[in-house]
């Protein structure tokens, strides 16, 4: 929690008192309250402890499929604490996915993500062996949820190589209660369904249409936030009961 960590260096250190002003402020305002994990919501004082207790509550923060922190193939706004690492492997036909994501600050969340496709041959001198793709992902917060507003981030997914699970993604969270809702806005991949019109076309033409890649190695800028969209949203609940 924010205050429980101490600078006091020796007087003999020779570390200046600017520099030590500087940490302890810094550590002063570090640290997740063990009933926020990240929920970053104010509450007013006049909130009786009924409603405080229940909005308060810790809603568990979970890996998406992809090993996102997010729901099912869906991301969300939420981010694990400052230092987390994690491991996630997930099946769903025909895809078999290995990731391994890390959150060194706060704010951002990246990883690595290695998938295998068992309905596709590796090529054709590799038909024995199902095809695989590797990529990498990114995800910032752009600002923590308020009392009003919504947390929101943007994202990536298969940042560069082939693009074949490229996607990118604004989303935002909100909790109410025991609820925690999130709706996005995904392009690529994420947008496959495509039957919105990228409201970035409305800025230039070139954001009206997705090129495609072949290419290993190399990220793909060029088709960053293009082509047609949807929407993909979803919603946590957390059992009043404490079974």
């Amino acid at each position: 929690a924010a205050g429980s960590w101490i600078w006091a260096p020796l007087r003999t250190s020779g570390v200046p008192e600017e520099t030590s002003d500087l940490l302890v402020r810094f550590l002063a305002t570090q640290g997740v309250a063990a009933d926020t994990q990240g929920y970053s919501v104010p509450f007013p004082v006049d909130v009786v402890p009924e409603a405080r207790s229940e909005r308060q509550r810790s809603l568990p923060l979970t890996a998406s499929d992809w090993g996102e922190i997010g729901l099912l193939q869906t991301p969300t706004a939420r981010m694990a604490p400052a230092g987390s690492a994690r491991v996630a492997v997930s099946r769903t036909q025909p895809y078999t996915r290995l990731a391994v994501m890390l959150q060194p600050l706060d704010w951002l969340e990246g990883g690595f993500r290695y998938i295998s496709v068992s309905n596709q041959v590796y090529g054709p001198e590799f038909t024995n062996q199902s095809y695989k793709d590797k990529s990498l992902d990114m995800k910032i917060r752009l600002w923590e949820e308020s009392r009003y507003l919504p947390g929101v981030a943007v994202g990536a997914r298969d940042i560069g190589g082939t693009g074949l699970f490229a996607g990118e993604y604004v989303v935002a969270s909100k909790r109410t209660g025991h609820f925690d809702w999130s709706l996005g806005l995904g392009w690529g991949y994420l947008g496959a369904r495509g039957n919105l019109k990228n409201p970035l076309s409305l800025v230039s033409d070139r954001f009206t249409n997705r090129p495609g890649s072949s290419a290993t190695g190399t990220i793909n800028a060029k088709a960053y936030f293009r082509g047609l969209t949807s929407l993909f949203g979803g919603v946590q609940w957390h059992t009043p009961y404490d079974p």
